[in-house]
């Protein structure tokens, strides 16, 4: 019997078939991980697109705590007259205005505390100690925690706005502490007291657990009565919806109270938007003061001292 020579042609097609397509994709899975956005280290104050990625990036973060003692169990007692626990939307007095930001400190901090430092106008940061989508850490990075330790110096107030911008209502008891105590341990870290005042991200207010473990931790939940919406404007253009928003909502008799929700790290609200506010506010009469003193509350209460611990 003669030897046949299909057989074997035909094995060795269906090899160098099976090889070519492991071959491609295998190429295909590497140009794949090479079109991943790399954030890379934030090791200055370099500025990155952050304007155009959707809020819903926040929401992711890691499972890297901050250095030092958990805070777990630092005294939280419940002192003055604002309520904890309780959302709270405006000023206790007519005339004031809080301005507060969100999600800092970043880039364009900088810029923001330049025109308030320069017109002696205290605003309130609301900060985030670990954000991934800025590739940074307060506690980790020394310009950033120059920032805060900037802020505080200055007079500005300094508050949560948690470690890692989570949906609180979605992550549990065990998430929520986490969330608001490493943020702790991390300006615990940066300016030695962490802060008694905080706001939840996404607004999210009205999940009962959430505020229920907000007292217990001893926070006073902040909110507003203007959101500017300066997180959906991109351009120079965008930015005038926020002006204008601002301007109709301030009572043009002086009279209001208000608390302002802004945030340091979009480019056109440092560049356009807060000049405007200041502007609007200095036409109509209006006050600019911390979110403390417009609830009446002492400078004393709006820090923790880390080093008490409940027995």
């Amino acid at each position: 019997m003669g030897y046949d020579k299909s057989g074997e042609t035909r094995a060795i097609v269906i090899t160098i078939l099976v090889l070519t397509s492991m071959l491609i994709t295998f190429g295909l899975a590497i140009f794949a991980d090479r079109l991943q956005p790399d954030h890379g280290d934030a090791s200055s104050l370099e500025r990155k697109s952050y304007d155009n990625v959707p809020p819903s990036v926040l929401s992711r973060g890691d499972s890297d705590i901050p250095e030092g003692k958990p805070l777990f169990n630092m005294s939280r007692p419940h002192i003055g007259d604002v309520p904890y626990g309780q959302a709270i939307f405006s000023c206790s007095k007519p005339g004031q205005i809080a301005l507060t930001f969100d999600d800092g400190p970043f880039y364009w901090t900088n810029h923001v505390l330049d025109q308030l430092d320069g017109l002696n106008i205290k605003g309130t940061f609301f900060i985030t100690g670990n954000s991934p989508v800025l590739s940074r850490r307060i506690d980790t990075n020394p310009e950033y925690a120059a920032l805060i330790r900037r802020m505080r110096s200055r007079g500005h107030q300094i508050a949560s706005h948690t470690w890692s911008h989570k949906h609180l209502k979605d992550i549990g008891r065990e998430g929520r502490y986490n969330e608001m105590v490493y943020n702790e341990m991390a300006l615990r870290n940066v300016m030695t007291t962490p802060p008694t005042y905080m706001r939840p991200p996404y607004g999210e207010w009205r999940d009962p657990d959430s505020m229920q473990d907000l007292k217990a931790l001893g926070y006073h939940v902040i909110m507003y009565n203007i959101d500017t919406r300066d997180y959906n404007c991109n351009t120079e253009t965008d930015i005038e919806d926020s002006i204008s928003l601002f301007k109709d909502a301030l009572r043009e008799d002086g009279n209001g109270s208000y608390i302002v929700l802004a945030h340091d790290v979009r480019e056109w609200t440092a560049k356009k938007l807060l000049p405007a506010m200041i502007h609007t506010m200095d036409l109509r009469g209006y006050h600019a003061v911390t979110v403390g003193e417009c609830l009446g509350d002492s400078e004393f209460n709006w820090y923790r001292d880390p080093d008490d611990v409940e027995d």
